[in-house]
């Protein structure tokens, strides 16, 4: 492998490397006669990749950073200076796609998807002020801010959906 890179003038750090081995029953890859660290997971252009190529982590990950971006917006969202349309444009221009990143490469569940839609759902509850207490049916939610499911919007970007 080295000698292939040599040729065209690259040359491989051991210390930098990492490998991540998927289907595979070898384990076990050298560089300058150093062994490369085998590892299960790595977060490669902001995307979670695992050896087994499950989803799971990766959707986590996306709620968690998703997350962090509501909980930094919490001085808008309580705003009252903010109409609603004003806070969903924003909800749609910054966590949505925080969410859905990289997801056309995700196999997608029904129960994914139902996480999916249920961390929107609370997500537009906090936005609209609307405590687990008050009983509102997530489909008046949805009224109120003229946002469809999660679900529904990924499966318009992968053109599962046709839009109307």
């Amino acid at each position: 492998m080295e000698q292939t890179g040599e040729k065209i003038g690259l040359k491989i750090s051991s210390s930098k490397t990492k490998v991540l081995e998927m289907n595979t029953t070898s384990r076990g890859v050298k560089v300058n006669s150093k062994d490369i660290e085998s590892v299960s997971q790595f977060t490669y252009l902001g995307s979670l990749v695992t050896d087994d190529n499950q989803t799971d982590a990766e959707m986590k990950t996306r709620f968690g950073k998703a997350a962090g971006a509501v909980n930094k917006l919490s001085k808008i969202w309580n705003n009252r200076s903010f109409s609603v349309k004003v806070k969903m444009r924003l909800y749609n221009s910054i966590i949505v796609p925080i969410v859905l990143y990289a997801a056309e490469t995700w196999a997608v569940t029904k129960t994914m998807e139902k996480r999916m839609d249920s961390f929107d759902s609370r997500n537009l509850r906090r936005i609209l002020k609307i405590r687990w207490q008050d009983k509102v049916h997530t489909s008046s939610v949805r009224e109120k801010t003229g946002q469809c499911p999660l679900s529904i919007i990924l499966q318009k970007r992968l053109g599962m959906l046709i839009p109307g």
